[in-house]
C-alpha cells in the first residue's frame, strides 16, 4: 500500500515537472525567438514632404497671349503728291495761318518760294529751273541765286557741291535717274525723309519740305521751332524774340 502511494506521488511529480518544463520551454522559446527587422526597429515615421502650392491667377486657356505692340513702318514720303496738294490749297488767310503764302523779306516778294499751311502740317515749296552740263548741274530756285554744283556719286548717293563748299546730298527715288546724265529728265530725289527735289524734262524743278505745324494763340510751332505770328493787314509777320524774320503774303 505504501509502495503504491509512493509511485502515485512520483508520477504526479513527474507530470508536474513535465508541465513546468513545457511552460518553461515555451517561455524560453518566446524569449529566444529573434525579432524581425520590422520588430527590432520600428520604421521611422514617414514624413511626407510638404507640397507648397503657389496660387496663380487663372487664365482662360483659349485666351491668346497679348501681342507686343508693333509699330507700323513710317510711310515713305510722296513728294509729288505733297507738291500737288500744296498747289491746290486755298489762298492764304489774313486772320490765321491757313492756305498758301509767298515769302516777303525786306520788301521783296519771292514768288518762287511759298509756305503752305494745312490742317496739321505745312510745306515750304520752291520752284525754279535747272540745266545739265559737263560741269555738273546749274540750279536756281526759290530765293536762291543761280548756282552750279559738281556732281559726285558714291554708295548710291549723289553729292552736289558748289564752289563755296555747300553740299546737297540726294538719293534717287523714282522716275529717271538723270543726275548721272547730261540732259533734262523727269525724276525725283530725296534730300531727307521730308525734303525732296523734283526735276522735270522741260528744265523746271521744284523742291518741297514738309513738317508738322501747330498753332497756339499767337505762337506757332513749325517742326520743333516756335515763332510768334501777327496779322499785319497785308500779310502775317513771323518773328522771334521781337525780331521780324519775314512776312507771309497770301497767294492763290
Amino acid at each position: 500500500m505504501k509502495k503504491k502511494f509512493l509511485m502515485l506521488v512520483l508520477c504526479a511529480a513527474l507530470v508536474g515537472c513535465g508541465k513546468d518544463k513545457s511552460a518553461r520551454d515555451r517561455n524560453e522559446e518566446e524569449i529566444a525567438q529573434p525579432e524581425t527587422v520590422e520588430e527590432q526597429a520600428e520604421a521611422p515615421e514617414t514624413v511626407e514632404p510638404e507640397i507648397v502650392v503657389t496660387e496663380t491667377q487663372e487664365t482662360d486657356a483659349a485666351e491668346e497671349p497679348a501681342e507686343a505692340e508693333v509699330q507700323e513702318p513710317e510711310k515713305p514720303a510722296d513728294f509729288g503728291g505733297d507738291m500737288n496738294a500744296a498747289k491746290q490749297s486755298d489762298k492764304g488767310s489774313l486772320d490765321t495761318l491757313s492756305g498758301r503764302y509767298n515769302m516777303s523779306r525786306d520788301g521783296q516778294v519771292y514768288e518762287g518760294l511759298e509756305y503752305v499751311f494745312m490742317k496739321d502740317t505745312y510745306s515750304v515749296t520752291e520752284t525754279g529751273t535747272y540745266s545739265m552740263s559737263a560741269d555738273g548741274i546749274t540750279m536756281q530756285h526759290g530765293a536762291l541765286p543761280e548756282t552750279t554744283y559738281k556732281i559726285e556719286q558714291t554708295d548710291g548717293e549723289y553729292r552736289l557741291t558748289n564752289d563755296a563748299g555747300n553740299m546737297i546730298p540726294l538719293t534717287f527715288k523714282e522716275g529717271t535717274d538723270g543726275l548721272s546724265g547730261s540732259s533734262a529728265f523727269e525724276g525725283t530725289y530725296s534730300m531727307s525723309a521730308s525734303q525732296g527735289y523734283i526735276f522735270h524734262s522741260d528744265g523746271t524743278m521744284e523742291t518741297i519740305n514738309t513738317d508738322s505745324f501747330e498753332l497756339d494763340g499767337n505762337t506757332v510751332l513749325l517742326g520743333v521751332d516756335r515763332y510768334d505770328w501777327n496779322a499785319s493787314g497785308t500779310g502775317i509777320d513771323i518773328s522771334t524774340n521781337g525780331t521780324s524774320l519775314y512776312t507771309l503774303v497770301p497767294v492763290g
